[in-house]
């Protein structure tokens, strides 16, 4: 009996043992606050699938106003919210299908079942669909979307890092062009991921301080024949691979981390410009979608602005509708708090997108920039100069100024000179200059204005 009683304690402590085992490592697998596997789980499958020469789907799935939830409602709201979406999430998982939290507000997904593109495209807009609904906590409704990027293994990369590059590129394109919706990668986004590591290398190893500049391109009032303002435009000319495209290397920047570092740097430089020029001169100064949705990033301008001793007044800040659309409670305060400071916001490629004429409603905006599209056709098309029309009588009535981009030619002008436009910006009268020039340039345009 003793002997017996004995053999049964050591069973009983094996597993006790076995069961602590067991426990720590699901613990070891599970994300705390969700439930889901966590990332050192996620991954560890990706490189067994990878391992055994297993196809498979990876995707990542990122909420979209996740940030605006924390800002406004608290982290509390905003975990539950998380483990809501975690909930949902968690009914598409099965055999074949794992799901993970990888980050704040980030999910991963390992599909290892067989599918075309087409199918896990509509696998992830399910998702994104699940995710949409609102969410209730206490008497707060919480509402996010999302947005996902799908890469394939081996078709799409080699290993496991390349394939999770690859997903989280297709959802950078997702969140940029395609916000909502689910994206695959696919070989023109190899030959732009290639791109892109060439111009990260340039960032990391480059002298910024001296590579970037601003051209600087006029604003005129036609009705006084006066340059009102100059808006900023970055530039880079890298040591390593050249004059990179302003668009190109602002998209990377803005992927990559580094557009906070690089607004910083040029709107010291801008402000160090208007410094020097006439009081009734203004700067304008584009913002991107990181910069409007980071409110450190804005107190640093603020403070910026008020060590310059350049008055804010004269100050515009451009944004247009895809940054405020990434965040739009925290770009409304974000916003407000350059208002508050004195300075005016101009809402930049007015009519490119589906919503502007909502914005001009819930925005703090005292600037409209008619897209540079519609000024091309003014001169021959009808449907353009109706559209111009328009949106020059409404912001008449809006007590808003208007500035047209893009203004080229004389018959242009004579056009939307007869519909009353009066801000012009374009080569017809200006192209971009440096820094130094703006000063010669002003002169120029006053003794013209005295002959």
């Amino acid at each position: 009996m003793l002997i017996r009683n004995a053999i049964r304690s050591q069973v009983k402590a094996r597993l006790r043992a076995d069961d602590l085992a067991r426990l720590a490592e699901n613990r070891a697998a599970t994300d705390t606050l969700t439930g889901l596997i966590n990332p050192r789980a996620i991954f560890a499958l990706l490189e067994q699938i990878v391992a055994e020469r297993r196809p498979c789907w990876f995707g990542v799935i990122d909420l979209d106003g996740f940030k605006a939830i924390n800002e406004l409602y608290g982290h509390v709201s905003g975990d539950h919210l998380l483990r809501e979406v975690a909930t949902r999430l968690s009914s598409f998982a099965d055999e074949g299908t794992s799901i993970a939290r990888i980050g704040g507000d980030e999910f991963a997904i390992v599909q290892e079942r067989p599918m075309t593109a087409a199918q896990i495209v509509r696998l992830g807009d399910g998702m994104i669909e699940a995710v949409r609904g609102a969410v209730t906590y206490g008497s707060q409704k919480l509402t996010v979307s999302a947005s996902c990027g799908f890469a394939h293994y081996p078709d799409m990369a080699a290993d496991t890092m390349a394939l999770y590059e690859r997903s989280d590129f297709a959802l950078y394109k997702a969140k940029q062009s395609h916000r909502g919706h689910t994206v695959v990668f696919n070989k023109e986004n190899e030959l732009e991921i290639r791109e892109h590591v060439l111009i990260e290398r340039a960032f990391r190893e480059g002298d910024l301080e001296n590579e970037m500049f601003l051209m600087f391109q006029p604003q005129t009032n036609i009705l006084t024949g006066r340059v009102v303002g100059f808006e900023a435009l970055a530039r880079w000319r890298s040591a390593s691979i050249g004059l990179v495209p302003p668009d190109l290397f602002i998209r990377v920047a803005e992927k990559s981390g580094y557009i906070n570092d690089i607004t910083k740097l040029l709107f010291k430089k801008g402000l160090a410009a208007a410094a020097s020029w006439p009081v009734d001169v203004r700067l304008s100064f584009n913002l991107s979608l990181h910069d409007v949705s980071n409110l450190d990033t804005i107190n640093w301008i603020i403070g910026q602005v008020k060590e310059s001793g350049v008055d804010p007044a004269r100050l515009d800040f451009e944004i247009t509708e895809t940054a405020v659309m990434f965040d739009f409670d925290l770009s409304c305060r974000a916003l407000g708090m350059l208002v508050d400071l004195g300075a005016k916001i101009a809402l930049d490629d007015f009519g490119s997108g589906h919503s502007s004429f909502e914005y001009i409603d819930r925005l703090p905006l005292h600037k409209i920039k008619i897209d540079k599209s519609f000024v091309d056709k003014v001169s021959h098309n009808r449907v353009s100069v109706e559209i111009v029309s328009v949106i020059l009588t409404l912001c008449q009535r809006l007590n808003l100024d208007c500035v047209l981009e893009g203004v080229e030619t004389t018959k242009q002008l004579e056009v939307l000179s007869g519909l009353g436009a009066q801000l012009i910006q374009g080569y017809l009268f200006g192209r971009p200059m440096e820094g130094p020039r703006v000063l010669e340039s002003l002169m120029q345009f006053e003794r013209k204005l005295s002959a």
